[in-house]
């Protein structure tokens, strides 16, 4: 017998993703307005997954940064090497929406400068969008990650 999609139910890729789309996001800081720029695999299996791989690649983040009505914050990596080949250091913030509405794994990425590596001028961003798709496609089997992290944030 074959197996139907219900079609109100959203498609999930395990180590992978539907699409991406980059997201224009604009944040005020002290009366500060600015644009930033989300990068979202969405379709996957879990939210996590740009966490996870961070975590894998880098160990645990240095930050940790709570938003308003949301359950779990959003992951910061400070000062990570990304490329082998390069000197360039950059901050990544990893995150996710796991909803019936939404489904999506995202990152935000910034060099040394604090430009944002993924917004439609940076000469980065095809690069960093490669990246992490190469690095969603490659997750690795290893629970350490989420073990730790429903550790910290489940028992809150």
């Amino acid at each position: 017998m074959r197996e139907t999609h219900n079609p109100n139910m959203p498609i999930v890729y395990k180590n992978g993703f539907k699409d991406f789309t980059l997201k224009s996001l604009l944040t005020i800081e002290n009366n500060d307005s600015t644009y930033i720029t989300e990068l979202r695999f969405n379709g996957v299996d879990s939210a996590m997954y740009t966490q996870k791989l961070m975590y894998d690649r880098f160990g645990k983040w240095t930050k940790e940064i709570k938003q308003v009505n949301y359950k779990y914050p959003t992951l910061l990596w400070e000062n990570v090497k990304l490329y082998d080949n390069e000197n360039n250091y950059y901050t990544v913030a990893a995150n996710g929406i796991e909803s019936y509405e939404n489904m999506f794994a995202s990152v935000m990425v910034y060099d040394s400068q604090n430009n944002d590596c993924l917004s439609p001028n940076s000469p980065e961003k095809q690069s960093m969008i490669n990246y992490f798709s190469d690095g969603i496609k490659n997750l690795s089997n290893s629970e350490k990650f989420y073990i730790l992290f429903h550790e910290k944030f489940d028992s809150k």
